[in-house]
């Protein structure tokens, strides 16, 4: 009876008796009530997502104040051609030569007409939209003179003697340029016209304008353009914009600052 009893007690111990309710499956433990919310649906939109799919009409550095949808952007381009017709109206420089003509009788005529091309490569988003970088060659004309008008003895310069006649001078900037939709990475949008370069400054002179000052040579020149852009087709654009230069024509504090302004227009392809 001894022995039976150890092995029952074995037994029991390797396999002990199981509940009334064994039939029943074990209750599987929930942490939180089901739900039938999509997760996707409730997450709400990032900054970071509605850049992606806007762009922006007007923003200042990181700031954007006004969206519009890239639902209709059409694809990348590669290429864009671009052109500026303009007039220049006035001019802040020059006051020797100036005052030398009118001492002399003659009369100095600072207006005039002013042109720019560019053609640019895409390297960087798509210019549909306002995250873009193009790099390019721009090419303008930029009257300095464009009359000397009754210079019958000539007169003096800052740089020298402009001898007598009537003559005109202008610059040819030619420049490597980059052009994104932003203005010094302060003013942005997608409509803006933003181009800066550095390059070299060709005189074109005539008569007198051949001796008057900066037209002794090449010289160092930055600029650009400024405007606004809209689309007027699918790939063509059509807007108001200024144009630019900066041209050292003497010493390196010598420099004057020359702009046009008139009508802008634009190809991409």
């Amino acid at each position: 009876m001894t022995k039976i009893g150890s092995t029952a007690a074995f037994v029991g111990l390797l396999f002990p008796a199981s509940p009334a309710n064994a039939n029943e499956p074990p209750a599987l433990a929930t942490d939180a009530p089901a739900s039938n919310a999509s997760p996707a649906a409730s997450t709400p939109a990032t900054p970071a997502a509605d850049e992606v799919t806007t762009d922006c009409v007007i923003g200042f550095a990181v700031w954007c104040f006004s969206r519009t949808s890239r639902a209709a952007v059409l694809p990348a381009t590669k290429w864009r051609l671009e052109g500026n017709a303009g007039y220049k109206f006035s001019n802040l420089y020059y006051s020797r030569e100036i005052k030398g003509c009118e001492a002399a009788g003659c009369t100095l005529d600072f207006q005039g007409p002013s042109f720019a091309l560019g053609v640019f490569y895409n390297v960087k988003g798509n210019p549909h939209t306002d995250d873009y970088i193009d790099v390019g060659v721009a090419v303008s004309y930029m009257p300095i003179i464009s009359e000397i008008v009754n210079n019958t003895s000539g007169f003096q310069s800052e740089y020298g003697y402009v001898e007598p006649g009537d003559g005109s001078l202008a610059y040819v900037p030619v420049r490597l340029a980059l052009r994104r939709p932003s203005f010094l990475y302060l003013i942005n949008s997608k409509y803006l016209v933003g181009e800066f370069g550095a390059g070299l400054a060709f005189p074109v002179a005539s008569g007198a304008g051949q001796s008057f000052t900066g037209a002794n040579g090449v010289k160092a020149t930055l600029g650009g353009r400024l405007g606004v852009e809209f689309p007027v087709a699918e790939v063509f654009r059509a807007g108001l914009a200024g144009n630019w230069s900066v041209i050292w024509y003497g010493d390196l504090l010598d420099a004057s600052f020359q702009a046009s302004y008139g009508l802008h227009f634009a190809y991409l392809l």
